[in-house]
This record gives structure tokens, C-alpha cells and sequence, in this order.
């Protein structure tokens, strides 16, 4: 009987492998339905088209804010070189620039986004205003100026430069194929603000 008992047991253990080793072979052969891979990609799709907009964005946010660091930088240098200098911007600024700051490149031409360090430098004909340019690999060009003299606009500079009162001013303006980031001649439409745009 024992022996009866255990073939019983044997042969429902075979039986049962058998039909799950059938029902997994079953199962095997199922597959993703045509919809069901279609829904997929459409939730892809719209994931992708909402993530990419949004890195793009905080790319372009970083690239500017590491431009305005650049130009508070260099400005905080300047008006160091100019407290050393009797209160005014010698006409070798860039040299002076260059030496007190020599993490930033100051030049006197056309501020470039590569190297990103680049910083286009201007200095009014009275020596009382300067006026920095930095552009961004986003495309913006940021501009700080201090003026010390509060003409308008500063004598010796692009007429755009138009300031209200003695102090810092910051703003920025898109540039193009025909528009240059440089700080001797900025574009029309520069309104001056007393804190970067946001």
C-alpha cells in the first residue's frame, strides 16, 4: 500500500509539472499587442516632449547665471582697480583687469561664449564710466556698468549707454548675425535695470 501511495503521489507530481510546464510554454508565446506597444510609445513620446523643454530651460537659466557671475565679478574688480587709480578707470584697464583678476579674460573687442570666461571691457573717454559685456553660450548678452559720473550718455561711449543717476546697471539683450557683444558699441533697446532681468 505504501508503495501504491507513493506512485500515486509521483505520478500527480508529474501530472502537475506536465500542465504547469504546459501553461508556462503558453505563456511564453504571448506577446505585447500592437496597442499595447503603441500606448507605450505614445507615453514616451509625451514624456520626451515635456522633459526636453524643461532641460533646455534650466540649461539656458545656468548658462546666464554663470555670465552675470562673471560680469559681478569683474565689476567688483573694477571698482577695486579704480579705488587704486584715484577714483577713476585708468585707459589700460584691461591690463589692470587681467592682472587683479586673472580667472576672467578682460578684452576690448567683442565678448565671445567660448572661452565663457571672456569679458568685453569699456571705459568712457572722462574715465568715469566702464561698461563690461559677457556672453553667454545661451546666446544672451549680459552687460554691467558702473557710472561714476552719471552723463548721458557717458562721454566717449555708445549713446545707448543712456543712465539715470551715478551707480551699477545691469541688462541684457539677445544677440544675432549682425549684433556683437562688445562694450564699446551695445544695440538700441537697452534698458538699463538695477538688478540682472530674470
Amino acid at each position: 500500500m505504501h508503495t501504491t501511495t507513493t506512485s500515486k503521489v509521483s505520478q500527480l507530481r508529474e501530472r502537475l509539472a506536465h500542465r504547469n510546464a504546459e501553461r508556462l510554454g503558453e505563456e511564453s508565446e504571448e506577446g505585447f499587442t500592437l496597442i499595447e506597444l503603441m500606448v507605450v510609445l505614445l507615453i514616451l513620446a509625451i514624456l520626451l516632449a515635456i522633459a526636453i523643454p524643461t532641460f533646455l530651460g534650466v540649461k539656458g537659466g545656468a548658462q546666464d547665471r554663470a555670465s552675470q557671475s562673471n560680469l559681478t565679478n569683474a565689476l567688483i574688480v573694477a571698482k577695486t582697480v579704480s579705488a587704486n587709480n584715484n577714483g577713476s578707470y585708468p585707459t589700460a584697464i584691461t591690463t589692470a583687469l587681467n592682472t587683479a583678476e586673472p580667472s576672467l579674460s578682460f578684452v576690448t573687442g567683442t565678448a565671445t561664449s567660448s572661452p565663457s570666461n571672456t569679458v568685453s571691457v569699456a571705459v568712457s573717454t572722462d574715465n568715469g564710466t566702464i561698461v563690461m559685456t559677457s556672453l553667454s553660450q545661451s546666446g544672451t548678452c549680459w552687460v554691467a556698468v558702473d557710472d561714476q559720473t552719471a552723463t548721458n550718455p557717458p562721454t566717449g561711449l555708445s549713446a545707448n549707454m543712456t543712465v539715470a543717476k551715478q551707480g551699477d546697471y545691469y541688462s541684457s539683450y539677445p544677440t544675432s548675425t549682425t549684433v556683437t557683444c562688445g562694450a564699446a558699441a551695445l544695440t538700441t533697446g537697452l534698458t538699463f535695470l538695477s538688478s540682472y532681468p530674470t
